[in-house]
């Protein structure tokens, strides 16, 4: 990253200065080869993403944002699809401080179509030397929807995060439409004329319509999911390139892990090839750019498979609070450089994931060759692990004590161990700072903290079937900006203000699964220590102290 500064000077004054970031790739993509960074192929590892947070909302504060980057950085991820819409600017200057490229999406094309305003006119072009007529539909896009998109252009156009830009996404575009490459044209002029340097895509339905004319004028093709689609249009559009452009729309929560429950909003799955085929097919062929999973993060609304009481997703591989998911480790199986000394045994909780005696999948993410595991020290024996795959074992019988697993290279060495114990009873809340890059916390008023709270038994362990109700209080120059817990049918408030607080209007909210979260506000002009104290009936309270200045 560099720094250009640039000044007005009139009659040897400086009237104006600015100080813009800037960096330096070469960033394009090929249709043998995929997506290729300063030279080298980089597959897309991507998600697409909503903008909101548990206890902010969409307004969410700056460090929130680059904890959002980090934590899917962590898992192995490299691309960000800003799925459906442009996101607030410092996003974007995370996505370039850590190197997490960017898929920027316009909000959608297909409204505001109209027809062509005179003398773009069938009785005009009647009256011009060429007496051809112009078809009766004959459209072009709203002005104010062609300079929504180049906006979105100008503002980001110095991030060097952003490699590509999006029209639209599925229904939002045109595809199938006769006309439907007329409106990309348009579009795609708007955007050439102030950013030649980046392809245009639109994330298409392919094979909705045999007259889509969409999709021939976008650089790069993108799809959502039917990836056993595309090597054929690979084959028949062998000139262009191809990406995923929504993928593996998988759902669970974290820590859930008896049956499905439309009542208490709640859902199980234990189907690994939802995560692992898209990313197999993406993987398998040296043309295909990557893919985008939906989504990184839970979000609120669109809780598929269920209705109310659900308030939001379930499809993140992090729920909405920032927690990884079981499907967390798939990723960090195959995305991460290490992953072949990486293992993950499922289910994290061993106290009550199921009745005593009944049957539960146990399952391993690992890149290694092979992994064994064991329920109470007695062997389920030995399971290769095929390329981009997982490990399981199914129909073990639930039995309190413990569950373990040892991951083997080719070779027979061991490379990794797990251990998932069943826990004491809740003893204590524990109370943990997040810890979010490296910049002093500030106390102006905008800069928050972010707080891991947990469930603890005895010798320090998560309880995790623990859902005790946890109360927060703040001393100090600071105060609460929200409290979130992953819990996609909790209808506790996020914020204050919102409505009347419940608990007797004190910050409460019940842990999750032995999780929560909570995200402190600093003061502005009062630096100072800020402690959080979290209390649960029974328990010994938690804390912990950040300082701002």
């Amino acid at each position: 990253m560099y720094t250009v500064n640039t000044t007005i000077v009139v009659n040897n004054e400086i009237v104006d200065d600015l100080a813009i970031k800037i960096g330096i790739r070469n960033a394009i993509w090929t249709p043998n080869q995929g997506f290729m960074l300063n030279g080298f192929k980089v597959a897309a590892q991507g998600f697409s993403n909503h903008q909101d947070f548990a206890g902010t909302g969409t307004a969410v504060p700056d460090r929130i944002n680059e904890f959002r980057v980090t934590s899917l950085r962590a898992i192995g991820s490299n691309f960000w699809r800003t799925a459906h819409n442009p996101p607030n600017p410092e996003l974007l200057d995370y996505c370039d401080q850590y190197g997490m490229l960017i898929w920027l999406e316009n909000r959608f094309i297909n409204q505001g179509v109209q027809p062509l305003p005179p003398p773009h006119t069938k009785e005009a072009a009647l009256e011009s030397d060429d007496p051809t007529p112009l078809p009766p539909d004959v459209v072009a896009a709203d002005p104010q929807l062609l300079a929504d998109a180049q906006a979105m252009v100008l503002r980001d156009r110095n991030h060097p995060s952003v490699v590509i830009y999006s029209l639209c996404n599925e229904g939002g575009c045109e595809i199938g439409a006769a006309y439907g490459g007329v409106i990309a044209a348009q579009f795609k002029d708007v955007i050439m004329s102030a950013d030649t340097y980046r392809p245009i895509t639109g994330n298409s339905e392919w094979g909705v319509s045999s007259s889509d004319t969409f999709t021939n004028i976008m650089d790069v093709f993108t799809c959502s999911y039917n990836y056993q689609t595309y090597t054929l249009y690979h084959y028949t559009h062998p000139w262009k390139p191809v990406m995923g452009g929504e993928s593996a729309s998988c759902t669970s929560d974290r820590g859930y892990y008896l049956p499905s429950n439309a009542t208490t909003g709640h859902v199980y799955s234990d189907d690994d090839g939802c995560v692992a085929n898209s990313w197999q097919a993406a993987a398998q062929n040296a043309w295909d750019s990557g893919n985008f999973a939906w989504t990184g993060h839970d979000y609120k609304g669109e809780p598929t498979p269920f209705n109310w009481p659900d308030i939001n997703s379930h499809f993140g591989v992090l729920d909405i609070a920032g927690f990884e998911k079981d499907s967390a480790g798939y990723y960090r199986s195959w995305w991460l450089p290490n992953g072949n000394t990486y293992l993950k045994l499922v289910p994290r909780n061993w106290n009550s994931p199921v009745p005593v005696g009944t049957p539960i999948t146990l399952r391993a993410f690992t890149g290694a060759a092979s992994v064994e595991a064991f329920v109470n020290g007695v062997s389920l024996g030995k399971v290769a692990v095929n390329a981009y795959g997982t490990a399981r074992w199914n129909a073990v019988n639930f039995a309190p004590g413990n569950i373990s697993a040892i991951a083997y290279d080719s070779n027979g060495n061991t490379v990794a161990t797990d251990t998932v114990i069943t826990t004491g009873a809740a003893y204590a809340v524990k109370v943990e700072e997040v810890v979010i890059g490296n910049t002093p916390y500030q106390a102006d008023g905008l800069d928050v903290a972010m707080f891991t709270v947990t469930i603890v038994d005895s010798n320090g362990n998560v309880v995790p079937d623990a859902n005790n109700l946890l109360t927060y209080t703040v001393t100090g120059p600071g105060t609460i900006y929200g409290l979130g817990n992953g819990d996609p049918a909790d209808h506790t408030p996020d914020k204050v203000g919102m409505v009347d607080l419940p608990y007797g209007g004190v910050w409460a909210r019940p842990a999750f699964f032995g999780y929560a979260r909570a995200i402190v506000q600093t003061q502005a002009n009062q630096p100072g220590t800020i402690t959080l104290t979290v209390q649960a009936a029974g328990l010994q309270p938690g804390q912990a102290s950040i300082s701002t200045q």
